[in-house]
C-alpha cells in the first residue's frame, strides 16, 4: 500500500487524538481551552474535531459567541466515548501503580467538616489493610470537588452535591452515606429543657448558621419556610461547621451541624436530631466516568460505605 493510499485510508480512521479533541471542546466549552489543555493549536483541535464530523457525517460542535457547544448528535456522542477516554487517559498511571513502579496514592477532594467528623475512622482502618498507600486530601467546598475529580485533579470526592450537571458525561455519582441533621444547643438553653423540639422551634432562637453554609438545598429550603433566619438578635453567622459549634458553645444562639448516624453525640452540646423532619442529607462518592479504578481507591470507598453506613448510637429524635 503506498504512503498516500495509507493516509487517506487513516483519515476514514476514527482517531483517538479526534476523540480527545472533541472531549475537551465539549467539557471546556472553547476550542481554545481545549487546545490549552492538549498542548496543541488551536487549528489542529478544529481540523481533528472536523475530521470527526466528516467521518460520522454528523455536525457535533457548533460555536457561539463565548465559544462552543455539542449539538443533539454531538451531547449523544460525549455521552458514549467520555468514558472511553477516560479510561485510556488513567491507563499508564494505573498500570504502574499496580505494577508497583509508582508510590501507590490516592487524592480524595472532600469538605473540611467530612474530613475532621466522618472520615477518621475509615483513614486508621484503611491504612491497616494498605499501609503502603499515601492518602491526599484536598479540601474544597463541596461545589468544586466534581470539578476536581472531573479534571483529574483529585482520584475520587466525597460530596453533598448529589449529581452532575445536566448534560455532564465526564463524572458519575454514587450512594455512599447519609447524615442526619441535629441541632446544637448549650446545655442550659431552653430548647434543652423541652421534652419535644421541633423544626417550628428554630425561629424562636438565632441560628448561628450562615443560609449558604447549609449544605443540602432542600433542608436550606425548609428552614427558610420556617423563618428560621429571622430571629434577632443574629450577631453571629457562619459557613463552617466548627465555627458553628464554636460559637454556639460562647453562646450566641442555636446551630444546626450534619453528623453520621453512629457517631456519638458532643458531650460539651444538647442535641436533638431534626431529620424526621427536614430530612437525611446524602454523601456520594464522585468518580471520573469510565477512568480505570484503582484497587486501593475501590477499596477507600467500599470502606467507607461499610463503616459509615453501621447502625448505633443516636443523638435524640424528636
Amino acid at each position: 500500500m503506498s504512503p498516500s493510499s495509507v493516509q487517506r485510508h487513516a483519515y476514514k480512521e476514527i482517531s483517538l487524538p479526534q476523540i480527545r479533541c472533541f472531549c475537551d471542546s465539549v467539557r471546556l466549552g472553547s476550542f481554545k481551552a481545549a487546545a490549552r489543555s492538549l498542548g496543541l493549536s488551536h487549528p489542529t483541535v478544529l481540523s481533528q474535531v472536523h475530521a470527526l464530523e466528516h467521518h460520522l457525517g454528523v455536525k457535533l460542535v457548533e460555536t457561539h459567541a463565548r465559544g462552543c457547544r455539542p449539538t443533539a448528535d454531538g451531547s449523544l456522542l460525549a455521552v458514549m466515548v467520555a468514558p472511553l477516554v477516560a479510561g485510556f487517559n488513567s491507563l499508564e498511571h494505573t498500570f504502574q501503580e499496580v505494577r508497583g513502579k509508582e508510590v501507590q496514592r490516592l487524592i480524595v477532594a472532600t469538605t473540611p467538616r467530612i474530613l475532621v467528623d466522618d472520615l477518621p475512622k475509615c483513614v486508621v482502618e484503611f491504612s491497616k489493610h494498605w499501609p503502603n498507600v499515601h492518602i491526599r486530601f484536598e479540601e474544597m467546598r463541596m461545589e468544586e470537588i466534581p470539578e476536581a475529580v472531573e479534571t483529574g485533579k483529585a482520584d475520587l470526592g466525597l460530596t453533598t452535591t448529589s449529581s452532575p450537571a445536566p448534560g455532564n458525561a465526564w463524572i458519575a455519582f454514587e450512594p455512599a452515606y447519609e447524615l442526619e441533621v441535629v441541632l446544637v444547643t448549650p446545655k442550659d438553653h431552653p430548647l434543652a429543657r423541652r421534652r419535644k423540639v421541633s423544626a417550628r422551634d428554630l425561629a424562636e432562637f438565632p441560628l448561628v448558621n450562615a443560609p449558604p453554609g447549609i449544605l443540602d438545598p432542600s433542608v436550606s429550603i425548609a428552614l427558610e419556610m420556617l423563618n428560621a433566619f429571622q430571629a434577632e438578635p443574629r450577631r453571629v453567622e457562619a459557613a463552617n461547621a466548627a465555627a458553628v459549634l464554636r460559637y454556639v458553645e460562647l453562646g450566641f444562639g442555636v446551630g444546626l451541624t450534619l453528623r453520621v448516624p453512629s457517631h456519638l453525640a458532643d458531650p460539651k452540646f444538647h442535641e436533638r436530631s431534626l431529620s424526621r423532619e427536614l430530612g437525611r442529607v446524602k454523601v456520594h462518592l464522585v468518580w471520573r466516568n469510565g477512568s480505570l479504578m484503582m484497587p486501593h481507591a475501590r477499596a477507600f470507598a467500599d470502606l467507607v460505605k461499610e463503616l459509615l453506613n453501621r447502625k448505633s448510637a443516636k443523638p435524640k429524635t424528636v
